[in-house]
């Protein structure tokens, strides 16, 4: 179901990019599993209670797979900016999807 709600957001029709999104899936995954800092939180937990956050985080890597890094570009007159490459970073979107996590001690 994830994997088709991906597809659907992003417009994308076949099966071409399945392999790829399967990946950020579980990179995903791996990155709210870290940022919830707590054990009970399985990835198979995850998977099924924060759909919505792994969406989300798919959905952007996806889109800035190609931006690699880039902050700004300019050719002649027209210039683009983008974001900060947020690949698998869990932005303030996706935390509002999430529990609050478990403070981390150093």
């Amino acid at each position: 179901m994830i994997l088709e709600d991906i597809k659907i957001l992003l417009g994308i029709r076949d099966d071409k990019e399945d392999n790829i999104l399967r990946i950020y899936i579980r990179k995903a995954i791996t990155a709210i599993r870290y940022y919830l800092n707590n054990d009970k939180f399985t990835d198979e937990y995850i998977k099924d209670n924060f759909q919505d956050a792994i969406i989300e985080l798919v959905s952007t890597a996806y889109r800035n797979k190609d931006n690699k890094n880039i902050k700004a570009y300019t050719e002649g007159k027209q210039s683009i900016t983008y974001k900060d490459n947020t690949n698998f970073t869990i932005t303030e979107d996706v935390a509002n999807l999430l529990p609050m996590p478990y403070g981390r001690f150093f």
